[in-house]
């Protein structure tokens, strides 16, 4: 019954990376967003990107402008469902801004943009935990370390989330 429900409404997929086209990470039920919504939103959140650059602050990266259209185009289409793919790492990622409820698959704790998330499987792993906000549902897997089961175990506690273990 919920896979009928799903099946009738916009699903929204974000993954990472990009071969061609950037609009391969913003897809809805299979296909790519179209072209001229894409350039819409960018010309609606470009005045937004040049207030921050002319600031104080700093001038927006990849990283923040990329999930902010992402975002934009989210609500400019009302999908229903999003499933999103976390680029690098979970407490400061820039995918992590959702208020809603959500699934999140924590997969195989890896030493990979150690630059970024830290250069210890704990670090990594405190970092990757930064997607388990209040409320959500986490699957994850029986990890290598023990420590990382026990950041995950600990993070899930903290924000009152459930934990599936896969």
């Amino acid at each position: 019954e919920l896979l009928q429900k799903v099946t009738k409404q916009n699903i929204w997929l974000h993954v990472s990376p990009h071969l061609i086209d950037l609009r391969e990470r913003m897809q809805i039920n299979g296909q790519l967003v179209e072209q001229e919504v894409f350039v819409e939103a960018l010309n609606i959140l470009y005045p937004a990107i040049q207030t921050v650059a002319d600031s104080f602050f700093w001038t927006p990266s990849y990283y923040e402008t990329t999930p902010s259209l992402m975002y934009l185009i989210f609500a400019m289409k009302q999908v229903d469902y999003a499933i999103v793919e976390v680029w690098c790492g979970g407490l400061y990622d820039g995918t992590n801004v959702s208020g809603k409820a959500k699934y999140c698959i924590i997969t195989k704790q890896w030493y990979d943009h150690m630059e970024i998330v830290g250069e210890s499987m704990t670090e990594i792993t405190r970092n990757d935990a930064g997607i388990i906000t209040p409320w959500s549902t986490i699957i994850t897997l029986d990890h290598e370390t023990e420590t990382s089961n026990e950041i995950i175990d600990y993070r899930c506690k903290k924000q009152n989330a459930k934990k599936i273990l896969f």
